[in-house]
């Protein structure tokens, strides 16, 4: 069995693709098998395909339903102990990655590193240490840095019905409900490009995460959804010393009432 199985899928992106082959062929590390899905592109992407047919150990071009369908596809002839979806576009960071994640030798089911965001200046996106179901609330850990156990994929792959956050969800069921073990891993793994569709369409985003979250959750549990919203907020950054001071502290609440009453009115 091989240590990693990596999954590109594709749709009419050949010059993605061919940077992400790239990427990966140029690991100093070997013990992989490569899958690519294309969804029946007419750029030339198959043909890039056949190219290095020779190196993969399964590829398709055909027609698929979606993202997360050509996902499942990849998973349902993978055969390695962890695997790392590499879409087209994405590309590892440098060539020492899987060498340098062989040897962490990793016993979790799931292992998350960072993400640099190509197109943003160097911006590094780091994994949370402990990945705690605010952490998800909060966050979206990105598949192309996380090492997920094949096994975890036995009681069912991501939901199709979605189309922006199915891998989303299946880290909040897995890593809530599921008990699996998570660690992070202090490496840049990938290189994410930016222009994928999750990263153009913050609406739909968003009403997916809720629709997920309450199929996981009864009402008065999403209650506290709403508050996790604000975690942000760098006002929450006041409350530890206005605890201390709780004459103050309800002179701030009375004067921020005023302010936003002033605010809605001119508003």
């Amino acid at each position: 069995m091989n240590k990693f199985t990596i999954i590109t899928i594709n749709y009419n992106n050949k010059v993605g693709l061919q940077k992400t082959i790239k990427s990966v062929f140029d690991q100093s590390f070997g013990d992989y098998e490569y899958i690519i899905i294309d969804g029946g592109s007419t750029d030339g992407s198959e043909e890039v395909i056949e190219q290095c047919a020779a190196r993969l150990s399964y590829w398709v071009s055909e027609s698929d339903k979606g993202i997360y369908h050509a996902m499942n596809k990849g998973i349902a002839q993978a055969h390695g102990e962890y695997l790392v979806f590499m879409n087209s576009g994405d590309c590892f960071h440098d060539s020492s990655v899987l060498e340098w994640v062989a040897a962490q030798k990793l016993d979790v089911d799931i292992a998350i590193g960072t993400v640099e965001c190509v197109g943003t200046g160097g911006l590094k996106v780091p994994p949370c240490n402990d990945l705690s179901m605010m952490d998800l609330f909060r966050n979206h850990p990105p598949h192309q840095a996380a090492f997920i156990r094949r096994a975890l994929f036995e009681k069912g792959g991501f939901d199709e019905s979605l189309v922006l956050v199915a891998d989303w969800s299946f880290f909040v069921d897995r890593l809530i409900f599921q008990h699996t073990s998570y660690r992070r891993l202090d490496k840049i793994i990938s290189d994410y490009d930016m222009s994928g569709l999750s990263t153009m369409q913050t609406d739909l985003l968003r009403e997916e995460r809720y629709r997920v979250l309450k199929a996981f959750f009864p009402e008065r549990v999403l209650k506290d959804y709403e508050k996790y919203k604000y975690a942000d907020s760098p006002l929450l950054e006041l409350i530890p010393e206005l605890n201390r001071t709780a004459g103050f502290h309800r002179m701030v609440y009375r004067l921020v009432k005023f302010l936003l009453r002033c605010y809605h009115w001119i508003g």
